[in-house]
């Protein structure tokens, strides 16, 4: 049974400063809700995240549910938070932020996971590649009207 490595990335713009799409992208709570699939979030070793960080979570795909644990690898105030995920699915992701002259914030975004193999004969990659793909477009979607709402945005 071979494994699906499933790839997705994504750039956004949010009207919000830096520093609060940063410090939003900290708080591992901030997730449920806003990343497709992510059920639950528990066993978090701190809020907001440090480097080293880790917390537990529970990711559903199609009507599977996979558990994993996440840990802040590499974190750059205001400019890079890199994590790494092993358990029932592996991988990495990254965020990359900077602000253009008006103060908007440039978020992009890429993660490579690699799923069970019994996913690929319930589905087939291709199909599991596109529910991906519809996760992320809908995780940046989600993630800029929520930090966009908490605040005044920038013109």
């Amino acid at each position: 049974m071979k494994d699906s490595v499933v790839k997705v990335k994504g750039d956004i713009k949010i009207k919000r400063p830096v520093e609060e799409v940063f410090n939003f992208l900290l708080i591992p709570e901030n997730f449920v809700g806003v990343f497709p699939g992510l059920v639950s979030i528990r066993e978090i070793s701190h809020s907001p995240s440090v480097k080293g960080s880790s917390c537990k979570f529970t990711f559903q795909f199609l009507t599977v549910f996979l558990d994993a644990k996440t840990t802040i690898t590499k974190l750059r105030k205001n400019k890079l938070l890199q994590s790494e995920v092993v358990g029932e699915m592996e991988g990495r992701s990254k965020y990359i932020l900077d602000k253009d002259s008006e103060g908007i914030t440039n978020l992009h975004f890429e993660s490579e996971m690699t799923l069970p193999g019994y996913l690929t004969i319930l589905a087939g990659s291709k199909f599991i590649q596109k529910i991906a793909d519809n996760r992320n477009y809908e995780f940046l979607k989600t993630l800029k009207i929520l930090i966009e709402a908490q605040g005044k945005n920038i013109k």
